[in-house]
């Protein structure tokens, strides 16, 4: 019994009419005037504001036929009464992804005229605008062919809009044509969360069966529970949100399998990229998918997923202010072979990792990067003067030779290092104790280099523990001969017998700083390490015996042991 059931994702195209059409070529004359605009200001920051509006407006327009109505009108009524205020700027180093009030925020129609004669092309775009609404074919292939048959058979309904006028839209519209639904739940950005629950919580108990939100209110809600259906109005510029979206409803407690409608429409140039590019996405994780023996339209969903995430769309379509579909669709197909190529390497990794696992449980915390260090140094000759902050910072004096080695230190031969990454940040001179640290991955580099640490022992200072310890490094292998996992095994010869050491004990033994000596430690000739790695191979059998079953078997086992000849280390 899969865990999730998997998603459809279907389309529903709804065919531009001929007043449709006219509003959209009267709308890319204005916003190619706005980007020729853009390009011959001679202030660039002027340049980029108009730009930015004009993708602004590109966005609004293919959410719905209201959104762009709304935005256009506003900015037509401050040209006409000239009522600018001056104070208000545009941080363009603000993330305006997801703001579902772009229609309301003044910033988009609070610069002065952008080109000549701009009020008279606003009232062309406008005129048409407003007859393309009274024949809206997108919203009647929605109400008619999506909404009318789910309301029949008493379906939940999630609707997802990236603008809150498009949301406001499709409530009157809804309410109007299905009178019996008594009531819309809505989510947005400009709601208190605990508004936004009181809605969550009325659909999922069905007390309303429709909900419509916007990605600014619907992030990290859960909208399983009474309903798989989900349409999305518009398609987001970029397209991960889609991803976010499906999350709403395919997660862990749906127990159907998950409808996905998308809206398509070719009204505009953006409209056109964007299916586009999902007819093109679909189809290769689709392809991508049937190498599978079972399971292939769940696997394709998830394909889908990863490939939308790693397609920046935003970014493609920002850079086409001409609008030509040609050079768009080679950029596509661009991004998708990226998308793909980038999903290959991701899987690579994954099962790099699957494989070859190294499995050591608990323990294991801040100090042994401290104590790590702090037993690295010494080897290198780097005194630690002292120990700071509850022993989570180390002060290092670094000998003349290692001054300016390491970039984070600068020429300073007194370097202090922690791992409190909350001080580090309030301490400027302080570097952080990590695997991003040159010095630290220094450290680790030269702790793996067999040439180095080939034949050192190292002495415990604690009588008690094992005279001797011995990881055995076991792949584990399946029944047909695949990887499975890899294991550490740690074991101590002590009382005459190897044993193994639990890990929460081995990792208090890795925080002790063990003297090292060339040669066999003390007290203990050649012939003895040879007679005790004699003993490691049955009593590594005896512990591993309890894991192995007919779909289990030991592949290949390492062991790394204090013997000093190299034919038993291995």
């Amino acid at each position: 019994n899969l865990l999730f059931k998997g998603h459809d994702t279907l389309r529903f195209v709804a065919e531009k009419n001929e007043l449709m059409d006219l509003a959209d070529r009267a709308l890319t004359a204005y916003l190619s005037a706005g980007y020729r605009a853009s390009h011959s200001s001679r202030d660039k920051r002027t340049g980029r504001a108009i730009g930015f509006v004009m993708s602004t407006y590109r966005k609004l327009a293919s959410s719905s036929v209201a959104a762009i109505l709304v935005a256009l009108e506003r900015r037509l009524q401050r040209l006409i009464t000239g009522d600018m205020n001056p104070n208000i700027v545009i941080n363009f180093d603000e993330d305006f992804e997801g703001d579902d009030t772009l229609t309301e925020n003044e910033i988009l129609s609070n610069t002065p005229a952008f080109f000549d004669d701009e009020v008279g092309q606003l009232q062309n775009v406008l005129s048409r605008v407003r007859n393309a609404l009274i024949n809206d074919s997108k919203l009647d292939t929605f109400l008619d062919e999506i909404a009318g048959p789910l309301i029949k058979q008493g379906q939940n309904l999630l609707i997802f809009t990236e603008y809150r006028a498009t949301q406001d839209y499709l409530r009157e519209k809804l309410l109007s044509r299905f009178p019996e639904l008594n009531n819309i739940e809505l989510i947005n950005g400009a709601m208190s969360l605990d508004n936004k629950m009181e809605s969550v919580f009325r659909f999922n108990e069905s007390e309303s069966k429709i909900l419509i939100s916007t990605e600014a209110g619907g992030e990290g809600l859960n909208l399983q529970k009474s309903c798989h259906v989900m349409v999305n109005y518009d398609l987001p510029w970029n397209p991960s949100r889609l991803v976010q979206r499906i999350g709403r409803l395919y997660r862990y407690g749906q127990e159907k399998r998950v409808q996905v409608i998308n809206m398509q429409t070719d009204d505009n140039f953006d409209n056109q990229a964007l299916n586009l590019m999902m007819d093109r996405v679909s189809t290769m994780a689709n392809d991508m998918a049937a190498v599978a023996s079972e399971n292939q339209d769940v696997l394709a969903a998830d394909i889908l997923g990863e490939l939308l995430s790693n397609i920046d769309m935003a970014e493609i379509l920002e850079r086409a202010e001409t609008m030509s579909i040609q050079r768009t669709e080679e950029e596509i197909i661009e991004a998708i072979e990226n998308a793909k190529a980038a999903r290959a390497e991701e899987e690579d990794i994954l099962q790099f990792s699957t494989n070859f696992t190294t499995s050591i449980a608990g323990g294991f915390d801040y100090r042994h990067i401290v104590s790590f260090v702090e037993g690295m140094a010494s080897v290198l000759g780097i005194e630690v003067k002292q120990k700071l902050h509850r022993e989570k910072t180390l002060e290092l004096q670094l000998p003349e030779e290692f001054v300016g080695k390491w970039p984070e230190f600068g020429r300073k031969s007194i370097v202090r290092l922690s791992v409190d990454q909350e001080r580090v940040r309030r301490t400027p001179e302080l570097v952080p104790m990590d695997f991003e640290c040159s010095f630290v991955s220094e450290l680790a580099d030269l702790a793996q280099n067999r040439r180095e640490f080939d034949g050192l022992y190292a002495e415990s200072p604690d009588q008690n523990i094992a005279k001797i310890i011995s990881l055995q490094q076991v792949r584990w292998q399946g029944i047909s001969g695949e990887i499975l996992e890899e294991e550490l095994i740690p074991m101590g010869y002590k009382n005459g017998a190897f044993e193994k050491i639990e890990h929460k004990d081995m990792s208090e033994i890795l925080l002790d700083i063990w003297s090292s000596s060339q040669g066999n430690p003390q007290g203990m000739k050649d012939d003895e390490a040879h007679n005790i790695a004699k003993k490691i191979a049955p009593s590594l059998e005896k512990i591993m015996q309890g894991d192995v079953s007919i779909n289990k078997s030991p592949s290949s086992i390492f062991t790394f042991s204090a013997c000093r000849n190299s034919s038993l280390t291995s």
